[in-house]
């Protein structure tokens, strides 16, 4: 059994304004970080359009599958979690987040857990 935990924290400052959303800060690789609002009755993770163009900078067109970019190399809090698929949509903009963890990131996991006192949230894998 593997288990990632961490806290909900509140996101990058956006427009010189302190964020109100609470968010996880995923990383790819060594090249860039993310705030994605856990959004698990989405059935697909989603990131902002301008996201995804500097993420396929970033990550080059081997990344592209369909029309969605391949996240390779993740961690939340230090720890790894598995690859997924995002795509572009213009929602996550609307809450000035990077994007959003929809159902297909959270159905890798056999356990997910929300502690809304704390804000801690465990990812496990049976």
């Amino acid at each position: 059994m593997s288990t990632v935990s961490f806290q909900l924290q509140r996101g990058f400052p956006r427009d010189n304004k302190p964020s109100r959303v609470l968010v996880v800060r995923l990383t790819v690789g060594l090249d860039f970080a993310l705030d994605m609002l856990p959004y698990p009755t989405s059935p697909r993770s989603v990131v902002a359009p301008d996201i995804f163009q500097d993420a396929l900078s970033k990550l080059g067109e081997h990344a592209l599958r369909g029309r969605g970019i391949l996240l390779q190399s993740l961690r939340i809090d230090g720890q790894q979690v598995p690859d997924f698929i995002v795509q572009t949509s213009l929602a996550p903009n609307r809450l000035q987040v990077d994007g959003f963890l929809g159902l297909d990131f959270f159905s890798q996991f056999d356990v997910v857990e929300w502690h809304p006192k704390t804000q801690l949230m465990r990812l496990i894998t049976e």
